[in-house]
């Protein structure tokens, strides 16, 4: 079976091959450069670019990383699928109004315009989709109505050697910093939860690793305590130094791959119910639900002082749900079953 992947980043296409247990003969890899967008579709070029990759080539399936890439699913006369992974739409809705209660009314009217380009992908072309993956169950809910079938499938993480628990007082944050709810919750976490946190255990310092900072952010992050490293390719010794992973995240759909990686490394969990959303793991059992600067600085000061139990919890949730394996085989049912035409 020939399978062809369009995905957004590099990163992308070894998780895609090892799902489908086969390495794609062809792909073309995108990275949401301005070049390749014009009035929010995919230029002329990148269908062009696509077509010359694929000329003389025969595929029972496509792949396609994102819902704003869908359209280049036609170009190949073959079944496709999507992995939405969230519904961006309501993503860029939920901006929108976070600008505006800042009065932000740029970026209000930004996030506008980009949350009815998604909107129009979605309605004009996701039925044309064979099926559809999402993240959590409330993104399938959102795109159903516009698509024949879907299905949940979760982020998932490797159970790393077990970091064992450090008792200092060190927090870590882990994201892209360019993605809006991730800026949008470091940005809220640092300037109404880190001061009260930092007077009281002047002890305490924040570790934030992501890449893609602007520099308002850069300044937001150089205040007493903080410690921005940027991007970085092995997340172990942060983990390791750490007692307590933060999620403060306040906006958007999909899973936050952040919540179980810190799950698997064994770090008590301080997250938002957003936070948590699309994993399997239990506010109480798993991990401290905060929502308030209050509530974080009695979660986070709660987990400094020894909340031991909630990372064993943590990580057998995600070996049970959020197991590579386990999903890999359902990803190859569902592709096996859409390339040969049979009933998913």
């Amino acid at each position: 079976t020939k399978y062809i992947g369009v995905m957004r980043h590099k990163a992308d296409i070894p998780i895609l091959a090892a799902a489908l247990e086969c390495v794609p003969p062809v792909h073309v890899i995108l990275s949401g450069n301005t070049e390749h967008f014009n009035d929010g579709r995919l230029t002329p070029a990148v269908h062009q670019a696509l077509n010359d990759w694929v000329v003389g080539q025969n595929y029972q399936l496509v792949h396609t990383g994102r819902l704003y890439l869908m359209s280049l699913g036609s170009v190949v006369d073959a079944p496709w699928v999507v992995d939405a992974d969230e519904d961006d739409a309501a993503l860029w809705r939920q901006l929108g109004s976070a600008a505006r209660r800042v009065g932000n009314w740029v970026e209000a009217g930004w996030s506008d315009v980009e949350a009815c380009h998604a909107e129009r992908l979605v309605v004009g072309g996701l039925w044309k989709a064979a099926h559809v993956f999402a993240a959590s169950r409330e993104d399938v809910a959102h795109l159903s109505p516009y698509c024949r079938t879907t299905s949940v499938v979760p982020n998932v993480v490797a159970l790393p050697r077990h970091a064992r628990m450090k008792l200092r007082p060190r927090l870590l944050f882990v994201g892209t910093l360019g993605y809006g709810p991730n800026r949008d919750g470091l940005v809220w976490f640092i300037k109404y939860c880190w001061p009260v946190i930092h007077k009281t255990n002047p002890d305490a310092a924040l570790d934030v690793v992501g890449g893609g900072a602007d520099m308002a952010l850069r300044r937001l992050m150089g205040r007493p305590g903080i410690c921005w490293h940027g991007w970085q390719p092995r997340l172990l010794r942060f983990y390791a130094r750490s007692a307590v992973s933060i999620v403060p995240i306040r906006l958007g759909g999909g899973s936050r791959i952040k919540t179980l990686e810190a799950a698997a490394y064994g770090r008590v969990i301080v997250a938002t119910k957003k936070g948590a959303t699309g994993t399997r793991l239990c506010a109480g059992r798993d991990f401290l639900l905060a929502e308030t600067p209050r509530q974080f600085h009695r979660a986070i000061l709660r987990a400094l002082r020894g909340a031991k139990r909630f990372p064993g919890a943590a990580r057998q949730a995600v070996a049970r749900h959020h197991n590579p394996l386990a999903w890999q085989r359902e990803i190859l049912r569902i592709a096996d079953v859409i390339a040969f035409r049979k009933t998913v």
